[in-house]
């Protein structure tokens, strides 16, 4: 694909498709279509299914699935936002539910009184705001790494970082890894920071 080719293909996203492709990545990169039209990408099913028939064409998803319609963002949708994800590689069918269930509570958590802090960077910022060192957050190979965790700005001034119980593991081990590695930063933050753990999200049953 040359350059010249993909600004092509990037020119012709609106602001509902691009808004769609953006968060459903930084969600784990899986959406289906009636998660498509509730974040607003149409206002009807058939259009909604026209557009994103339309995004696969232009190859910024894939369809995993026909029924339910599950689509994944492709690596274009990487490149528009430049970096690479995990979004867009292959992944486990638990991992998936997983993920498509993470855009639920993203639709949930969009009623509460918080801003999503999607950006690796803004997450590190924040902490540190709060008068959290990076050396004290979660480390991978030797550096804060908070890239697969949903961090929430509270209007109160504090932070939440949430966890979605993965689909098949031990919730109760889930909870303790989480717990453990946040265990720093409660230490110095107490009250400002909440950590919460999202279970039993309803999904469509029939679902891969």
């Amino acid at each position: 694909m040359n350059i010249s080719r993909f600004q092509d293909r990037v020119r012709v996203l609106d602001d509902r498709s691009r808004f769609l492709l953006i968060t459903v990545t930084w969600l784990g990169g899986y959406v289906t279509a009636e998660q498509a039209q509730e974040l607003g990408i149409r206002d009807s099913v058939p259009r909604v299914h026209v557009q994103l028939k339309d995004l696969e064409s232009c190859g910024f998803i894939k369809r995993i699935s026909s029924y339910p319609a599950v689509y994944q963002v492709t690596k274009s949708v990487a490149r528009l936002l430049g970096a690479d994800f995990s979004a867009r590689r292959q992944h486990a069918i638990q991992t998936i539910r997983t993920r498509i269930l993470t855009v639920n509570f993203y639709r949930e958590a969009l009623r509460w009184p918080v801003e999503f802090v999607f950006n690796h960077e803004r997450k590190l910022s924040k902490f540190g705001e709060l008068g959290c060192e990076s050396g004290l957050l979660p480390q991978r190979g030797g550096k804060p790494y908070l890239w697969q965790d949903f961090v929430l700005q509270r209007r109160s001034g504090g932070l939440a970082v949430a966890m979605v119980d993965h689909f098949g593991w031990s919730a109760h081990r889930q909870l303790y890894r989480f717990l453990k590695r946040f265990a720093r930063c409660l230490g110095i933050l107490q009250d400002k920071l909440r950590l919460l753990e999202f279970v039993n999200l309803i999904w469509p049953t029939s679902i891969l």
